[in-house]
């Protein structure tokens, strides 16, 4: 699992990066990384991607008490995120690159582009 979210937060990174170079409006590096980048990859954004999105995650994991937030019942974000990073790996290496572009375009760049200001 970890070796899997290690190589899908490489993916991710650099979907998303590649997303933010060849989109329009975004000139600077300082808007590619602040507007998108940050947007797109920190583990409490991707996690509230996946809750938005119609891929539930949580109920395919088995997790002890250890890992629930404070209610019990909602997970930890970081672990959310993880898994999520995981399964893009497990995407990638299953399906290929244009697969796992596929699923973060539908989770997390189609929310991050629909939020950047309009021109």
């Amino acid at each position: 699992y970890e070796r899997l979210e290690f190589l899908g937060d490489a993916v991710l990174e650099y979907v998303v990066c590649d997303a933010a170079y060849n989109l329009k409006g975004l000139s600077s590096e300082g808007q590619m990384t602040n507007d998108f980048k940050q947007k797109a990859v920190a583990n409490d954004r991707i996690a509230e991607y996946l809750r938005q999105s119609s891929i539930n995650l949580d109920r395919y994991m088995l997790l002890g008490n250890a890992f629930h937030v404070s209610n019990g019942n909602e997970l930890n974000d970081d672990l959310r995120a993880d898994v999520f990073e995981a399964l893009v790996a497990a995407t990638y290496l299953t399906m290929g690159m244009e697969c796992a572009r596929s699923i973060i375009r539908k989770v997390i760049l189609d929310p991050v582009i629909e939020s950047l200001p309009k021109e």
